[in-house]
């Protein structure tokens, strides 16, 4: 699953990441020839055969001193490329990293939000924002983390073949070095991983953590829980600290240990090629600035080799998330723009084996206004969620507008329902932003809405609208606040209305003034289903159903419309 990821991700960067290969192929090639510039300025003096070299190709013939500056002088130019090249590699990187990060993030929320709302209910609000703040950023890691590890074996390749053709004992004492360096690792690699997975359970445990109490400051307040609550986030903020502190570790001792067999690489061959192998000081000194070279490409190798490791359980978590969401989806086929009939045949809805609604059938039709009433937690906010289609029923069937063998595209559907419920979450921005998300609305229609849902007390005061209302609307009155969630019908032309305690905290003549701009705007021929622990006032019904404990019984209205309920 992992390797097809990334060779997804290959093909669909396959421009940023062929400058990289390229780039990774020109940079240690690159470095010998500043190597080999570097041998030519140590041995001019001994190379008697300049002149005659250059009188071949031009008619002035340099002296050693000039020789040895034109040398140079190539040598400083080459090193001015080798450092564009590397920063320009580095750019592209982070351009790629950053790119592939943004990509998976937008794709986690994308695919997030179009699951049906009954997979929500099994998904934790902090492993999402986990997938989207740090998994996400994880599987780039990894990718770039595997782009670097070949690219820096790759480099080691290429420096240790040199190493091999220049001096065949001394190409083969590094690698041995460098290959018992490796195994001595061995265990901090394996560590990485089982950190990265320590990693993402304790980032999810601090968002949760911390995002609840966050919320609940009042409840902390009035109850004096604060030394409770600072106590647990204390435990929390330990885990965190603790495998920071274990990586870091790891990455230490990695790092030492591989620098060590370095050094102790470099002392090795110095006292081998002294007193075994007579090699001239200058071929020594070349050979020498490669084995740095070939240290450095070593140490950068084991170094993504570590982040391969600690990402991968990230990425794990993010594809199986991903796989996951596209399951839960279903293939949509018909359309539905205009919501004129639904008909429930034996619905029944479980959540964790817990029936919530048990067997319902009942008929919905154009212009029916549906009172729903019971007491609370009977499941009359997840038969409302049935018939909207943002629950799928558990048992039995759902028909909206006649489609029986074709299932419907459950967004289109959505999209022609407003729904306003009194547990709604209320995002903290601004006032405005709630009424007019899309900021298509003129001033004089921003303020005709606001008078429509009675909240005249917000035009008194203009600049309100331009800020926020805090957590869940904690900076407005529950009316205020229930009044703001029906301003939102009036930037739509639903065929279904659900009103689920969306009044509950209005008084009498502010609900039904409320109400009758919501009729006039809806028109005759929309759905209205209303749910409450009350019948308001100037309203009428032609059908009203009872809950409780998951069953449905049809109460007695005097009515042209028929309807029917199987309990």
């Amino acid at each position: 699953m992992i390797y097809r990821h990334l060779l997804n991700l290959t093909l669909i960067h396959k421009i940023k990441v062929g400058k990289l290969v390229i780039l990774n192929f020109l940079i240690p090639p690159l470095e010998l020839s500043l190597l080999g510039l570097v041998f030519l300025i140590l041995t001019a003096s001994k190379v008697p055969e300049i002149p005659e070299f250059f009188n071949d190709y031009i008619s002035i013939v340099p002296t050693l001193i000039q020789y040895i500056l034109i040398l140079a002088i190539l040598t400083f130019a080459l090193v001015l490329f080798w450092a564009f090249l590397r920063i320009y590699r580095t750019r592209i990187q982070a351009f790629t990293r950053y790119n592939i990060y943004s990509e998976q993030a937008n794709q986690i929320s994308e695919t997030y939000f179009n699951i049906p709302g009954d997979a929500e209910l099994s998904e934790k609000n902090e492993e999402i924002a986990n997938l989207i703040i740090h998994l996400s950023g994880g599987a780039s890691a990894l990718y770039m983390a595997w782009i670097g590890f070949l690219s820096a074996v790759f480099g080691v390749i290429v420096l240790a073949t040199t190493v091999l053709l220049s001096s065949f004992t001394l190409g083969i004492i590094a690698s041995i070095i460098g290959l018992f360096s490796v195994f001595i690792n061995f265990k901090n690699f394996s560590q990485m991983q089982s950190i990265g997975q320590t990693k993402i359970a304790t980032h999810e445990q601090v968002l949760f953590e911390v995002n609840q109490n966050i919320r609940s400051f009042q409840l902390i307040k009035f109850d004096n829980l604060i030394s409770h609550i600072t106590n647990k986030l204390k435990l929390v903020i330990q885990k965190d600290w603790q495998w920071r502190v274990d990586k870091r570790r790891a990455v230490e001792k990695i790092k030492v240990l591989s620098d060590s067999f370095g050094i102790l690489s470099l002392l090795i061959i110095i006292t081998t090629s002294s007193i075994f192998l007579k090699i001239p000081a200058e071929q020594l000194v070349i050979l020498l600035l490669i084995f740095n070279r070939l240290r450095s490409y070593f140490s950068e190798a084991q170094t993504h080799w570590v982040n391969i490791r600690e990402h991968k359980p990230a990425t794990i978590e993010l594809l199986s998330s991903l796989s996951r969401f596209v399951k839960y989806s279903t293939i949509d086929n018909a359309a539905i723009s205009n919501l004129h009939r639904i008909e429930l045949k034996n619905v029944g809805f479980s959540y964790s084996d817990t029936p919530i609604i048990k067997s319902v059938s009942a008929l919905i039709t154009k212009g029916d206004r549906i009172l729903l009433k019971g007491p609370s937690g009977e499941g009359k906010s997840t038969l409302l969620k049935l018939i909207t289609g943002y629950y799928q029923p558990t048992t039995g069937q759902i028909i909206f507008n006649n489609l029986q063998k074709q299932k419907p595209d459950i967004q289109s559907i959505v999209g022609g329902i407003f729904y306003s419920a009194n547990d709604m979450y209320m995002p903290n921005i601004p006032l405005r932003e709630i009424v007019d998300p899309l900021n298509i609305l003129t001033q004089n229609q921003l303020e005709k809405i606001l008078k429509n849902v009675c909240l005249y007390d917000l035009l008194n005061e203009p600049k309100i609208l331009n800020e926020s209302v805090g957590d869940n609307g904690s900076y407005l009155s529950l009316g205020q606040r229930q009044r703001l969630f029906l301003s939102r019908i009036y930037l739509m032309e639903p065929s279904m209305v659900i009103l689920d305690e969306a009044t509950s905290n209005l008084d009498s003549d502010t609900e039904n003034e409320v109400l009758k701009n919501l009729m006039d705007h809806v028109g005759e021929e929309a759905i209205i289903i209303f749910a409450s622990h009350h019948t308001p006032s100037h309203f009428t019904f032609n059908k009203a159903f009872t809950v409780s404990s998951g069953t449905v019984i049809q109460e007695k209205i005097t009515s042209k419309k028929e309807s029917f309920i199987d309990i």
